[in-house]
């Protein structure tokens, strides 16, 4: 004859209770990790964008033109490329440089407060297919305040994954930097004249109409990239983190051409 055994469970409020206890004894120090890591890691990027804007926002032009009634109003940013006895040279777009009208006058500001505007004394040259511009600027035209030259860098051997940050001048004037990391590189957009752009450096760091023709640096402060802001009929997407920059060697090339 067969006997039945009963076996004793456990009660239903023990076995919940245990459970649970052991479930946040796993969870709370994989919480505590993931609460650590983002701050340590916004810090090191905290420290690199404010060092790199202190080191570069000095060799970084604001574009704008002067209409005949005063009125201000940017056109973009350029970056000091190099400086003579004589002369500033000012990289930029094209774009950036093509006057509304012959009652403008283009204008060059710095990030203290020094311009100059582009007269009879001052030239300039454009490559509408590469969107790349150059400003010669006569160096007495800042007065006292004389710009610093950029550190150039080179862009043979960026990696998808580096830090990048852009440095402009926004609408109101103001000198600005966002931060973030190339995202792709040879990469191809159209441009406002109909030439497709190619070659681009791809990041999420921020190229508006205003920092154009701005600074894309690499944690170390060096001009890696040339902002080029995308032409908006160029994505049918929303285009928000998808920015570009003209590689530096391709700038580089069209200053000795120049």
């Amino acid at each position: 004859m067969s006997r039945i055994v009963a076996v004793a469970s456990p009660t239903p409020s023990t076995a919940p209770r245990t459970t649970l206890r052991r479930r946040d004894t796993f969870i709370a120090p994989l919480l505590a990790s993931c609460l650590v890591r983002p701050a340590r890691a916004s810090l090191v990027d905290e420290t690199s964008a404010t060092r790199v804007f202190a080191e570069t926002s000095k060799s970084v032009a604001r574009v704008a033109v002067v209409a005949p009634n005063g009125e201000i109003s940017g056109r973009g940013s350029g970056v000091v490329w190099y400086i003579d006895d004589a002369y500033a040279y000012i990289a930029t777009n094209a774009h950036c440089v093509v006057k509304g009208n012959e009652n403008e006058k283009l204008v060059v500001m710095l990030a203290s407060g020094a311009a100059a505007a582009l007269d009879k004394d001052a030239s300039y040259f454009v490559n509408r297919s590469t969107d790349i511009g150059f400003l010669k600027v006569p160096i007495g035209s800042f007065g006292a305040d004389a710009p610093v030259a950029a550190k150039i860098g080179t862009s043979d051997n960026l990696r998808v994954g580096q830090s990048a940050f852009s440095l402009g001048f926004e609408e109101d004037g103001a000198a600005v930097l966002s931060s973030g990391t190339i995202n792709g590189l040879k990469r191809k957009i159209p441009s406002r004249n109909g030439v497709g752009l190619k070659g681009l450096i791809q990041t999420d760091a921020q190229v508006t109409e205003f920092t154009s023709g701005g600074a894309l640096c690499d944690s170390a402060g060096r001009v890696i990239g040339l902002n080029v802001v995308a032409y908006a009929g160029s994505q049918k997407r929303d285009p928000q983190g998808v920015n570009f920059a003209i590689p530096i060697d391709a700038v580089r090339l069209a200053a000795e051409q120049m």
